[in-house]
């Protein structure tokens, strides 16, 4: 049993997280608008990123060496942009005009490729989470990728909580209302496991609970369209 934990963990948000963009892409395909790209490359990128743990699981050894270890990590988390596209399919969905700029684009996306840099060239030491090895970020990098995270996933809550304060009597209130729910349980648990909380103990649903914030978040995106 212990042994199928990581594969429960990491399969069906995988399999989700890939349909969710299919989905995306097939609505993609019929209207060919700004926020639905994002949000598909957003949900792809982490089933692209989860895809890389599924062949970790699958095929390598619980606790590979070190080297390989990293190796794999840092593929993970090439991946970690999807945190970006999050933020711009909400900017372009409730504030376009704030994006469209290529130099505003430019900014927005600075932290995000200064993080991928650091962790492109970082050396961490390797440990034990959640019964599988895994990398222990250092103090500083760790805090530093937490508050870039942290940045990029409170920007499209602050956008959505704005619009609905703003904004009660709008045709897309009840749509951005269930967006946020979606969007608040996914940023809650994609921050729990980027700080590794929990994950001894939810290892197994903590992805699951970030695929169904993100299914709510589809749900409420493509409701009456």
């Amino acid at each position: 049993m212990d042994s199928l934990m990581p594969i429960l963990a990491i399969v069906p948000p995988t399999a989700a997280f890939l349909i969710f963009s299919a989905v995306l892409f097939l609505k993609y395909g019929k209207k060919k608008d700004r926020t639905t790209m994002y949000f598909m490359i957003s949900f792809l990128l982490i089933g692209a990123g989860y895809s890389v743990w599924v062949i970790r699981t699958l095929f390598l050894p619980r606790h590979p060496d070190a080297e390989t270890v990293i190796f794999w990590v840092k593929v993970t988390y090439l991946g970690a942009s999807f945190i970006l596209f999050v933020g711009l399919a909400a900017l372009e969905f409730i504030k376009p005009e704030t994006i469209r700029k290529t130099r505003n684009l430019l900014l927005f996306a600075a932290p995000m490729i200064f993080m991928e840099i650091l962790i492109l060239l970082s050396d961490p030491p390797v440990g034990i989470v959640a019964g599988q090895s895994d990398v222990i970020w250092p103090p500083v990098l760790s805090s530093i990728i937490f508050i870039i995270a942290l940045f990029y996933l409170l920007i499209p809550n602050y956008v959505f909580i704005w619009f609905l304060m703003k904004n009660p009597e709008h045709r897309l209130y009840g749509k951005v209302r269930l967006m946020e729910v979606g969007l608040l349980i996914f940023t809650f648990f994609v921050l729990m496991e980027g700080a590794k909380i929990g994950m001894e103990s939810w290892g197994l649903f903590i992805r699951w609970f970030t695929a169904l914030g993100a299914f709510i978040m589809l749900y409420g995106y493509i409701k009456h369209q």
